[in-house]
Formats: C-alpha cells, structure tokens, sequence
C-alpha cells in the first residue's frame, strides 16, 4: 500500500504478482521449516537407534550373564545329582554283594542239594542284579549300558558257579536301555542257568547268546545243543515264569520258544516300549 501511494508502482496491476510471490515466499519459507523439521526428526531417530543398541548390547549381556549362571547352577546340580546316582548304585551294589555273600555261607551249611540249589539260584539272581549297579556306578551316562560287557561279567559269574564244560558264546552288537538292561541281565541268567543245570547229560555242551537292534527292535537269541525239555511238563518251572513276566510286562515283548533239538529262546521287544 505504501508503495502503491507513492506511485511506485500500480497495486491493481501488480497484485497477481504480489500474491504468486506471497504464496512462493510462504511455500519456500514451509519447505524450509520442513526440512529442519524432518533433519531433527532424523537426529532424534538415529539417537534413538543409538540408545535401543545400547539397551540391546546392554540388555544381551545381562541375559548372556543370566544364561551363564543358570547353566553354571544346572551344570553344578547335575554333577551332583549324577554322584548321588553314582554312590546309590554303589551302595546297592555292596549290599547286594553282602546279601549274597551270606546266602553262599548258608549256601554251605546246607546239605539238601535241592535246597542248594535253590540258594545258588537265588544267589545269582541277586548278582545279576549287583553287576549291574557295579556298572551303573562306573558311568557318567547311566542312560545307557554297556551290554556286552554286562552279559559277559555275568557269564563268567555263572562259569564260576558252574563248573562244567559248556563252551558259551555270545554276539552282542548293541547296547541296551538301563531299565531294559535289568530285565535282560535276569532273563539271561535264568534261561543260561537253565541250561548249565539241564540241558547237557554228560556236561558238555554250547550255549550260544545273541544281542541284535535293528530299527529298533531288539532281538535277544539264548540257544544251546543240550536235550531239549517238554514244554508242557515244565511251563510251571517258577525261572520259566519270571523270564515270561519279564519280558510280557517290563519289556513289552513277545518270546518264543523251540525246544526241540536242544532249547531255542528268542525274545523281540521295541526300544519305544520301553
């Protein structure tokens, strides 16, 4: 207006122009203001960045050091854990050996050979069962045991008690589920002793042992070349009834028996079953 006065220059004439020039000074001036606006919002994203990665970093570590303790205290229960399993098979095992140590005693005093023969029975069942815990107490890894050399320990306890001549030999190509291991150590040493007892009329003899996996499926074979028995006559045997609910109820396996042309025992269980 004041220069519209002065006559500087004509308002009626000039005022598109006035206004183009307003509203592009107005659009540059919000451009500007836009983009300080935007470049301190860039700033404040990348300090925000900056800070969430040093709350990560920070955070991490917290978590990392948390990790390490916890597995520290995990590690340290489990160590003693497996030493208190370590030393309850070991205490098992001695008083598993001292109970058997004194039926041999009573064993001795005996003089009825039936009633002998039932305490060195009895006997070697409990040291199947103590060989094992000898075993157990030997390992870290009582997951799993060593089942070849848990059958042999046990077959050289039954030569021992038997001193007959039967040449026994075994294959064993697997190693066995603790608790299955259990129920197999009894099965051999009942259908072995059996045999040692039975099946040979002028003690000699072969018994021979098969321990297979495939697919998980175990096959135990316990076969010898002896006289063979009627099946019908001896199903009520009380070793022939334990080695049945053994494998029926503990392992969940089927057995089958030939006794023809000496005995032929073969028991099939799954590892699953277990």
């Amino acid at each position: 207006m004041y220069l519209s006065s002065s006559g500087i220059i004509n308002l009626y004439q000039s005022f598109p122009y006035i206004v183009e020039v307003s509203l592009l000074s107005e659009a540059i001036l919000f451009s500007i203001a836009l983009s300080d606006k935007i470049n301190i919002l860039q700033v404040d994203k990348i300090n925000a960045n900056k800070e969430l990665i040093v709350q990560k970093k920070t955070e991490n570590k917290r978590l990392e050091l948390q990790v390490k303790e916890k597995t520290i205290d995990l590690k340290l229960s489990l160590d003693e854990k497996t030493l208190l399993l370590q030393e309850l098979n070991h205490r098992v095992k001695n008083n598993m050996q001292m109970i058997v140590s004194l039926i041999r005693l009573q064993t001795n005093d005996i003089e009825d050979e039936n009633v002998q023969s039932l305490f060195l029975t009895t006997q070697n069942r409990l040291n199947a069962m103590s060989q094992l815990h000898e075993l157990l107490y030997k390992k870290d890894d009582i997951s799993y045991i060593n089942a070849y050399e848990y059958f042999n320990t046990l077959i050289e306890g039954l030569q021992e008690t038997y001193t007959e001549d039967i040449n026994i030999t075994y294959k064993i190509d697997t190693d066995l589920q603790t608790e299955q291991a259990i129920s197999c150590g009894i099965i051999l040493n009942e259908l072995v002793t059996n045999s040692l007892k039975h099946a040979f009329k002028n003690n000699i003899g072969r018994i021979n042992i098969f321990l297979s996996k495939y697919n998980d499926i175990y096959s135990l074979v316990i076969k010898d070349n002896g006289i063979g028995y009627d099946q019908e006559k001896i199903s009520k045997s009380f070793g022939l009834i334990l080695v049945s609910t053994l494998v029926e109820s503990k392992l969940q396996g089927t057995i089958v028996t030939n006794t023809q042309n000496g005995v032929e025992t073969k028991i099939i269980w799954s590892e699953e079953d277990e």
